[in-house]
């Protein structure tokens, strides 16, 4: 009887046993699928601040070109008085890139890029404008990728946006929050940053404003 009670006995604990590995093994593969889960809502984040941010820079070029299509005559040397205002062949060639299956912002820098750079090099002036414009909205870029961060529920304590000055493009930084699921009983609760970048599309327009 003594050893039936005894082979009871440890089959009991063998099974206490397997029961609290399983719940080991069951802890750690939740930590991991959810690492992997912020992780990926982090990344798409960070994405998606870098399009916010690119939009902004986008308007701001439209808007440096409004100002130099505004420059009276007397203002303007020969050598920008174009055949038609800056603008209007911007649009056109945006019209032409319709059909592309580029989103609207490549759209745009495409145009930007085969319209103001070679215009650029030729006028000042309208280099100038759109340095001005651009330059002037540091603080609307920074914070359109900062709203679109919160807005996925991501971390913007830690944020870093800047315009790379080789790659012409915007360039976020962000952590995102990973904290445990545990009760404590199998593994100690924790929290840690899990660093993240997104990158805008290129803009090579901006090599010439800046004057590289």
């Amino acid at each position: 009887m003594k050893y039936i009670q005894n082979e009871q006995g440890n089959s009991a604990f063998y099974l206490l046993w397997i029961i609290g590995m399983t719940a080991v093994v069951f802890i750690i593969v939740m930590n991991i699928g959810r690492v992997y889960i912020v992780k990926q809502q982090a990344a798409t984040a960070t994405q998606q601040a870098a399009i916010a941010g690119t939009s902004v820079l986008i308007e701001a070029t439209n808007e440096g070109v409004d100002a130099f299509d505004q420059m009276i005559i007397p203002e303007v040397k020969v050598e920008c008085i174009f055949d038609k205002p800056v603008k209007e062949s911007v649009n056109e060639r945006v019209q032409q890139l319709r059909d592309s299956g580029k989103t609207s912002d490549l759209i745009y820098i495409t145009a930007f890029n085969d319209e103001l750079i070679p215009k650029m090099n030729q006028c000042d002036s309208l280099k100038g404008k759109i340095l001005e414009s651009v330059s002037s909205s540091t603080d609307q870029y920074v914070t359109a990728a900062r709203n679109t961060l919160e807005s996925n529920e991501a971390n913007s304590e830690r944020l870093e946006v800047l315009l790379s000055d080789t790659k012409w493009r915007v360039e976020v930084k962000a952590d995102a929050t990973f904290e445990t699921i545990t009760d404590g009983s199998y593994l100690k609760s924790f929290k840690t940053e899990i660093p993240q970048k997104g990158y805008g599309p290129p803009m090579e327009y901006l090599k010439v404003v800046y004057g590289y």
